[in-house]
């Protein structure tokens, strides 16, 4: 459906996601994964999961712990981007983004 190659190609431009395998990209054919999920900053629907690795501890000793934030589309670019510039984000294992794919529909406008 919308997991298409086309698909991808429109969220990683809307989202200005890198063309590496820095930033992976799911698409959530279903919707599931995002029933009853809000953005952690404006309280809107969540449209973007995001699932990426952070140390919490120190450089001698570092405590990676797994954060998944959701966001509505308006802020997504954003948050990730600064993720993308943050160091204590674990960058090695990459940052991962799932997208709903019913706001791709009535969000984007995107064909079924």
């Amino acid at each position: 459906m919308l997991n298409t190659n086309s698909a991808r190609a429109l969220v990683r431009r809307a989202l200005n996601l890198p063309s590496d395998n820095t930033v992976g990209l799911d698409i959530d054919e279903t919707g599931n994964e995002f029933r009853y999920t809000v953005c952690a900053l404006t309280g809107q629907p969540a449209a973007v999961h995001v699932r990426y690795w952070r140390n919490t501890g120190d450089d001698l000793e570092p405590e990676w712990s797994e954060v998944t934030p959701n966001y509505c589309w308006d802020v997504a670019a954003d948050e990730i981007a600064a993720l993308l510039a943050d160091p204590e984000v674990d960058h090695h294992n990459g940052i991962t983004v799932i997208i709903n794919s019913w706001y791709l529909v009535y969000g984007l406008k995107v064909a079924a």
